[in-house]
Formats: C-alpha cells, structure tokens, sequence
C-alpha cells in the first residue's frame, strides 16, 4: 500500500483541473490531512492572500493615476512566492512518499505510482 507520511494513499487524480488556480491551495489542505504542518511562508495559501491584496492596491494606484511600478512588482513577487512555496510543498509530499509519488500533469494534481511509466506520455 502508497503512504504519504504514514497515511494510506491511492493512486489518482486528487486535484481536478477546474481548480484551476486554487490548485496548489488544494494541494496545501490535502497535505494538512497528511501531517504537513504549514507556517505563513511556507503556504501557498498565505501568499495567493498577499497576491490579492497586493492586486488591490494595484488597482487602486492605478485607478488614482498613481505610479502602480512599485505595486506591481509587490503582486508580482507574492506570486511568485506562491509558486515557489508549492514547489517546496510539492517536495514534501514526495519526500514523505512511499511507493507513489505526486506529479501535476496538464493543471491536474496526481498520486502516481512510480513503476507506472504510463503517465509520463499523458
């Protein structure tokens, strides 16, 4: 049997695709049923919050006519730590993953067992 950090796991699609952007936050609440243990910085979900606030001043400056080049490179970066901190969360998941391992193939989140070459021509 696939575990991830001691938790049994099946092989599958886990994340749906209509997710979307929410995906990596998805992934972060699965990963919480698994142990993962989130901290502000390292949680997709803290920064997409930051992104979207920053995303509103953005408007704002915009809407006032004001310069938005310091605003927009704040949205910009929050994303960025967004994507960053799910590859790190993604890097867990598999650390702690005997016999599966999780991929996203075409903005869907798998368990996949390894010994099954298959996906890789998905």
């Amino acid at each position: 049997m696939a575990t991830i950090n001691g938790f049994d796991v099946e092989s599958g699609c886990i994340i749906d695709g209509h997710n979307g952007q929410y995906g990596p936050d998805r992934l972060a609440d699965i990963a919480e049923s698994w142990g993962w243990e989130p901290v502000d910085e390292n949680d997709p979900r803290y920064w997409r919050t930051v992104a979207e606030a920053r995303h509103d001043v953005l408007a704002a400056d915009i809407d006032n006519g004001i310069d938005a080049s310091a605003s927009h490179n704040a949205e910009v970066d929050a994303w960025e730590q967004h994507h960053w901190t799910t590859e790190l969360l993604e890097q867990w998941v598999n650390d702690n993953a005997v016999d599966v391992m999780f991929a996203w193939v075409d903005g869907e989140g798998f368990l996949i067992d390894p010994a099954d070459t298959d996906w890789m021509d998905w």
